[in-house]
């Protein structure tokens, strides 16, 4: 004897209007239809899991993005000329695409001398953190000495440079 999957009553006849030939005489439901929709919601991604933050990917930031973000913590670090080879992307071009992933795409790409890695720790953020922190105010400080103005005229027309690129981006 069949069983309504709905209302488990056995009250199942045949219905030829249905794809499976099957009704419930007790609450109507066609059994083809609540197999079909269980297969439907499985197939689904909760809503509620999607995050529409986050930034689409070109197909270049992706191959290269896919290569890094496996490589959690210092010590699992991806050399870039091995992305490089990985993903067929210029070495030179895989340095502007994981400062482009870092600067508009928000991904948090630590570095070191054995290479790129996602910090994990709160150690290892904060080291991140004050690395790129040590390298824009000796950028800043090199072109003040070599322009011969201030560190604040530096600092103010590198405001006005992000602006121009907020506005651009």
């Amino acid at each position: 004897m069949l069983t309504c999957p709905k209302c488990s009553s056995g009250n199942i006849v045949p219905d030829r209007m249905s794809e499976t030939g099957q009704k419930c005489l007790m609450c109507g439901t066609i059994s083809g239809f609540i197999e079909r929709e269980r297969e439907r919601v499985k197939t689904v991604p909760d809503q509620l899991a999607l995050d529409f933050e986050v930034p689409i990917l070109t197909e270049e930031q992706k191959a290269v993005w896919n290569c890094v973000r496996d490589c959690r913590g210092k010590g699992a670090e991806i050399l870039g000329t091995e992305i490089s080879s990985r993903t067929g992307i210029d070495y030179d071009r895989v340095r502007a695409v994981i400062g482009n992933l870092r600067r508009h795409k928000k991904k948090l790409i630590g570095s070191n001398a054995h290479g790129y890695y996602i910090p994990v720790t709160k150690e290892e953020l904060h080291e991140y953190f004050a690395s790129m922190r040590r390298r824009g105010i000796t950028i800043l400080w090199t072109v003040s000495q070599q322009a011969g103005i201030s560190l604040e005229e530096i600092f103010h027309q590198g405001k006005l440079d992000l602006k121009q690129e907020e506005k651009c981006a």
